[in-house]
């Protein structure tokens, strides 16, 4: 009788690698309520230091988001190829080194692009974690009574 990973997982109490894991997702999906409260807390005085308005702001805005369900369609299912954790560290690193390179933008046009950029690594980050996650964490019965 062949047992599946998943059922000795839904079998077993969860051990402190399915903990380590599922807090390491959850952090990792804090990183896009980082960005976009970064990017917010910025807008004022990147508007007034450049003297954009408020729409090519909106564009900013827009573009992260693009950038994510981008990446959660398109990106996130090469997991299924590469492996969910490698997805994850990939994930990281494009959100990483875009987001770095967003502080050296000197114009509107190159932070529309940093911003889509890192969109793509937050929305492979948040498919290929919930997924890792749902992987790791046992199917508990429902309680009757």
């Amino acid at each position: 009788m062949e047992v599946s990973a998943k059922s000795l997982i839904d079998q077993r109490p969860i051990s402190r690698l399915q903990y380590a894991t599922i807090v390491i997702c959850f952090l990792m999906n804090m990183l896009d309520g980082m960005d976009v409260m970064v990017i917010s807390y910025a807008a004022p005085a990147i508007a007034k230091g450049w003297s954009v308005s408020p729409e090519a702001l909106g564009i900013v805005f827009s573009a992260g988001l693009l950038g994510m369900t981008f990446g959660a369609l398109f990106l996130a299912p090469y997991a299924d190829l590469i492996g969910r954790k490698s997805m994850i560290l990939l994930s990281a690193a494009i959100m990483g080194i875009s987001i770095y390179l967003t502080s050296f933008s000197t114009g509107i046009i190159p932070l529309i692009v940093f911003r889509f950029i890192s969109g793509l690594g937050i929305g492979s980050m948040l498919a290929s974690t919930a997924a890792l996650a749902s992987e790791y964490t046992p199917i508990k019965p429902a309680i009757s009574g």
